[in-house]
């Protein structure tokens, strides 16, 4: 399996959209591994098998295949988390994402909802969504348009909050990079 450069921190969303699309492997073409902080852990396997989520056994296996990896708070950065959270009223595991980067050093992170990507930005974390995701895997040929084209259709049937004028961007940049192919 062709493997990435850099390790990437994902929150909870990313992993639940691409594991219930069976595209886990997407990130880990893009990323060497992706890392988790322990309440998104919580979040996806543990709240998802209690609500018999499917997509919950893909996401143990690749923990399993140590291809996502499950990491832990310093308590310098718990304090951070708290203070993220209360700041921007974001969830414990969308706080502890933000927090893991600014204790990681790193500069990226893979998260959807607006808030908390307008919270990683004011820490100057450059955020890159699902959508985004997709279209630096179509960019760097790991899919085609039509599998493209399958996976947004998909996100958008499995209620996959997205607005227009995000979905709209969407397909904007998608045609930038085909006039570049």
């Amino acid at each position: 399996m062709l493997r990435g450069l850099q390790d990437m921190i994902s929150n909870a969303s990313p992993l639940i959209f691409f594991g219930r699309l069976n595209k886990l492997d997407l990130l880990i073409k893009l990323f060497s591994r992706i890392e988790i902080i322990g309440s998104v852990y919580e979040e996806v396997v543990d709240e998802g098998a209690k609500g018999g989520k499917f997509e919950v056994e893909i996401i143990k296996e690749f923990i399993g295949k140590k291809l996502i990896v499950v990491e832990k708070l310093s308590s310098k950065f718990k304090e951070q988390s708290d203070f993220v959270k209360k700041s921007f009223r974001i969830e414990r595991g969308e706080s502890d994402t933000i927090a893991f980067v600014l204790q990681k050093k790193t500069k990226q992170v893979i998260i959807d909802e607006k808030p908390v990507r307008r919270a990683a930005e004011f820490f100057g974390i450059l955020p890159i969504g699902t959508l985004g995701v997709i279209l630096l895997a179509y960019k760097k040929n790991m899919i085609n348009e039509n599998e493209v084209d399958d996976i947004v259709e998909k996100l958008i049937s499995d209620n996959f909050r997205i607005g227009s004028d995000v979905l709209n961007e969407f397909w904007k940049l998608l045609d930038e990079i085909k006039k570049k192919k």
